[in-house]
């Protein structure tokens, strides 16, 4: 029979797959995990208290075991905090030699339990996989701090991700815009940004985290004069191609079932130009002029031109957004293919359209167009697909 509760808390700044581990572990003894995020008004954190507490609830929203989690925050004593709401268990994750610190600490909550007649014990739950062994908040936050978002994604649960990158984005996404406009606009612009974003399973926040991340890559290995010189219209077609996703299929634009799938295709990239276009002028009519050349922007988000001043750009946009097929991490290819594989079922005509893509993808002499990625990639990339394909029977 399981036990009644107990109380799991930590910082959580941020959020890590430790972290979910150490709780689904819990829930395997107690019947409710109380969550509890401590408050310490002397400590900067990365994320506000509030923002903590929403993170988390995040993560077990659609978790089959949401309803045993219980997430809130306190500040003062954990003593006071488990007296408040009766529970004598405190649970306590264990990593490398963390046991001596853990033990330490447990013995000082006991005496503070004991000042108060209160009893308390406390469930060491040691972590056995090497790869969380190696997670921590403090890793989280200097990978990103390296521009490696795509590491981090592995590190915390993919809506802590999201989350992440709409604090280490931001930057970036400020420096589209002119120095006269007001930083709220900005800001106001990019909180909008962040909460459609947010509702997209593939075409996310970390979707266009994981491409700026390939992007500095490229830059840091090649010094093209055409992409130094475009290197912010890149940019920007990063962030707003994912607006034209959003506004183009939420309003019906293409036909996706189309008889003739040639006509389909260029009617596809004509509408995509048309509202890109679009929303560069939604964009500067709202949130203040853009410091990019929008022409520029526009021409390399529009993957019509296969010639022309911004061919290379073009080629590298392509490359950029398909850099995730690559991976040499099965886990983290599958992950992404269940996402996109939802993408499909909402807005492309299901999984039958998914394995289009793939199949149509496999066929291409190349996958990746630029030399760079296609060295980096273009074998993993085949691998993967084909595996995927096998997986969904579409070859043998």
């Amino acid at each position: 029979m399981k036990k009644t509760k107990a109380l799991y808390v930590g910082s959580f700044d941020p959020f890590t797959v430790g972290h979910l581990d150490i709780i689904e572990k819990a829930l395997q003894t107690y019947e409710t995990v109380y969550v509890g995020i401590g408050c310490n008004p002397n400590k900067n954190t990365f994320f506000s208290t509030s923002e903590r507490v929403n993170i988390i609830k995040d993560v077990f929203k659609n978790h089959p075991k949401r309803n045993k989690v219980k997430v809130l925050s306190y500040t003062g004593s954990t003593i006071d905090f488990a007296m408040s709401l009766d529970i004598h268990v405190l649970i306590r994750g264990i990593r490398f030699d963390d046991l001596a610190y853990e033990e330490t600490y447990a013995k000082a909550n006991q005496l503070i339990a004991s000042t108060r007649n209160y009893t308390i014990s406390n469930d060491f739950i040691v972590q056995n996989n090497d790869f969380l062994k190696c997670v921590s908040s403090t890793t989280v936050k200097a990978i990103c701090s390296l521009v490696e978002y795509e590491a981090a994604y592995r590190y915390v649960p993919p809506t802590v991700h999201h989350a992440l990158m709409g604090k280490y984005l931001f930057p970036t996404f400020a420096t589209l815009f002119s120095s006269d406009v007001p930083e709220k606009n900005i800001t106001l612009a990019w909180k909008k940004l962040v909460s459609l974003l947010k509702q997209e399973s593939f075409d996310n926040l970390s979707n266009i985290a994981s491409q700026i991340n390939m992007f500095n890559i490229y830059l840091t290995h090649n010094r093209n004069a055409e992409i130094e010189r475009y290197k912010k219209e890149i940019l920007a077609s990063i962030f707003l191609s994912f607006i034209v996703e959003l506004f183009t299929y939420k309003t019906g634009n293409i036909l996706i079932c189309s008889k003739n799938k040639d006509t389909e295709l260029s009617n596809y990239y004509k509408t995509y130009s048309k509202t890109f276009a679009r929303v560069l002028n939604i964009a500067e009519q709202k949130f203040g002029t853009l410091s990019f050349n929008k022409d520029a922007a526009a021409e390399i988000a529009d993957e019509i031109t296969e010639d022309g001043p911004y061919n290379h750009c073009r080629k590298l946009t392509c490359d950029l957004y398909d850099c995730w097929l690559g991976t040499n991490d099965p886990k983290l290819f599958n992950h992404k293919i269940a996402l996109l594989k939802n993408t499909y079922e909402e807005n492309y005509g299901g999984e039958y359209s998914l394995k289009q893509y793939l199949v149509a993808t496999k066929n291409q002499e190349r996958i990746y167009e630029t030399e760079f990625f296609y060295n980096m990639f273009e074998h993993q990339a085949r691998a993967n697909i084909f595996n995927q394909l096998k997986e969904m029977s579409c070859i043998k």
